[in-house]
């Protein structure tokens, strides 16, 4: 895991790749933001993040090297980041938009800055959200 300080500001460019771990992951509910994007790998497994979720979305936050995430990476057009950032709680300060890079690509993740206020937090173990939302059917 490479944190990368640099590109951050690279929003000049046209296309940009994104790093999603629940809702809009490819066949959930919020996947439609990315429809103007290309799927570029599926469920990588990215170390030194947890995924936790108290409801009905999850939310990555830094962690060991040990603990990982599943997601997708997703090509997208950067005029969408705004829009992302809108949904994803950025200007609110709930969620920031970071620039890693996993395997020689760079991406976007959004990354919870705090834990929401819950009674009942749970750590998704396999740090899977699809596999964690298919396990409560």
């Amino acid at each position: 895991m490479w944190k990368i300080n640099a590109l951050k500001s690279n929003i000049a460019m046209q296309t940009c790749n994104l790093f999603v771990y629940g809702t809009l992951r490819q066949g959930e509910r919020a996947n439609f933001f990315l429809r103007d994007g290309s799927l570029l790998r599926s469920a990588i497994r990215f170390h030194g993040f947890r995924l936790l979720t108290h409801g009905p979305y999850p939310f990555a936050m830094l962690a060991d090297a040990q603990d990982s995430i599943v997601g997708d990476i997703y090509t997208i057009p950067t005029r969408l980041l705004g829009r992302l950032d809108e949904y994803e709680g950025v200007n609110s300060g709930l969620y920031t938009r970071e620039e890693y890079l996993h395997e020689g690509i760079p991406f976007f993740i959004y990354i919870a800055q705090t834990k929401p206020q819950k009674d009942r937090l749970e750590i998704i173990a396999s740090g899977d959200w699809k596999v964690y939302r298919n396990s409560l059917r």
